[in-house]
């Protein structure tokens, strides 16, 4: 995936704070990649907020070890070239 289609002008927001995480070499992964699986992640913890499946408590700490356990997920390791 090189680029989002126009249509996801929503996420654009997302895409360029992701540039810049990744031009910091905080990142390691291509910004569309990286915003799609935050996004999709998050839109299914909202279904399920929406939905009543969480009180509040419970989805502040969904929310919080989603993002960083996607967010990990996307971070560089060692010998990569976000690294180098």
């Amino acid at each position: 995936m090189n680029a989002l289609a126009p249509s996801a002008y929503p996420v654009a927001p997302l895409v360029s704070a992701i540039d810049r995480a990744v031009a910091q070499s905080a990142l390691d992964g291509g910004a569309a990649e990286i915003a799609v699986s935050i996004w999709v992640s998050l839109h299914g913890l909202v279904t399920l907020e929406l939905a009543g499946a969480f009180d509040a408590r419970t989805a502040d700490s969904a929310f919080r070890s989603t993002i960083l356990a996607t967010l990990r997920g996307w971070a560089p390791r060692p010998g990569s070239a976000a690294n180098s």
